[in-house]
């Protein structure tokens, strides 16, 4: 029988939200101050079992803002392996080990994998089975911590970037963001998705654009054009 599986970056569009037939809540944990614990509930809306693992990575974004989680031993998950029951719900400890203040927020990810189930060799095989995990994204912060951020038109190799740096202590999150002629009005939007929209703390990120109708000649003029975004929430123009 062959495995699948499909990834899903979790954000904060809902208070829940559904990774197969589980559901899951909140979608972002946020340790402030010497916060100790949080949890997440897990609820099977199945009439079949359902078996998930849970793990804790360091999250961290390279020079060109591509994540890569890093194994970690910051947080304890309990229980990390979960038989859910049909109609089930769970709730996952997860506990700092070290709850000392932070200078700027640090960041992780929650992987939760569902595991393949077993496996009857007197039967016909039923083809792919489609396996799912689910990315969410946990902080540890000051709550003095803020975000801030600077953007910018670049060119590289002919072709034209909007480049956004985090100068802040906390992550940002774009929803939006786009460049504007401002002699005819003309926006020309950049594809932002709950992937490329993280830039976490001292970390920058160039947004290539892409549209076919934004003339090399406007994009050059960097005077005549504005840049407009939303992070966090915000409306932003540069």
């Amino acid at each position: 029988m062959s495995k699948l599986f499909a990834t899903l970056s979790l954000l904060m569009v809902s208070p829940w939200l559904y990774a197969g037939s589980v559901r899951i809540s909140p979608v972002q944990v946020d340790f402030v101050d010497q916060d100790k614990s949080a949890s997440i509930m897990l609820s099977n809306e199945s009439t079949n079992p359902n078996n998930l693992q849970i793990r804790v990575f360091k999250w961290v974004q390279d020079t060109s803002g591509v994540d890569q989680l890093q194994p970690t031993n910051d947080i304890a998950v309990s229980p990390s392996i979960v038989n859910m029951q049909p109609n089930g719900v769970n709730n996952i400890r997860l506990v700092r080990l070290n709850n000392s203040s932070v200078q700027s927020e640090q960041a992780y990810r929650i992987i939760i994998d569902e595991l393949p189930k077993p496996i009857d060799s007197r039967k016909i095989s039923n083809g792919l089975q489609v396996l799912v995990r689910s990315s969410l994204p946990l902080f540890i912060v000051n709550s003095k911590n803020i975000s801030d951020l600077q953007a910018q038109l670049v060119s590289q190799d002919n072709k034209s970037f909007v480049q956004i740096e985090n100068t802040g202590s906390r992550h940002i999150l774009l929803q939006e963001l786009s460049v504007v002629d401002k002699s005819t009005n003309q926006k020309y939007k950049i594809n932002i998705n709950t992937v490329n929209g993280y830039l976490l703390s001292g970390t920058s990120k160039q947004f290539e654009i892409l549209d076919p109708t934004a003339s090399t000649q406007v994009l050059n003029n960097k005077t005549n054009v504005r840049i407009e975004l939303k992070s966090n929430g915000k409306d932003l123009s540069f």
